[in-house]
């Protein structure tokens, strides 16, 4: 396989062998495509997650088992999730 690379990519690739955390262009190159791999693994784990929490969220609605919020309620909600947050 053959791969064509911008100036600025090949100068990263060049950087990171020439600093000694990389042996060769092609050990640059294997480790950049693993952590693309696994970003596009975790990145569809989120997307599940969302669709789920989506999915879950339109059966309570379906089901009127919500809170409708006005801007005081809103603004207490908000001030308990960071409260919890910080702890």
């Amino acid at each position: 396989m053959n791969v064509s690379l911008t100036p600025e990519l090949e100068k990263v690739v060049l950087e990171k062998v020439a600093c000694g955390l990389y042996t060769s262009a092609s050990e640059v190159i294997r480790e950049a495509l693993r952590t693309m791999v696994a970003n596009d693994r975790i990145q569809q784990e989120k997307l599940s997650a969302l669709r789920s929490d989506i999915a879950h969220g339109l059966r309570d609605m379906e089901s009127g088992d919500f809170e409708e919020l006005d801007g005081r309620t809103s603004r207490a909600l908000l001030r308990r999730i960071n409260s919890r947050r910080k702890k």
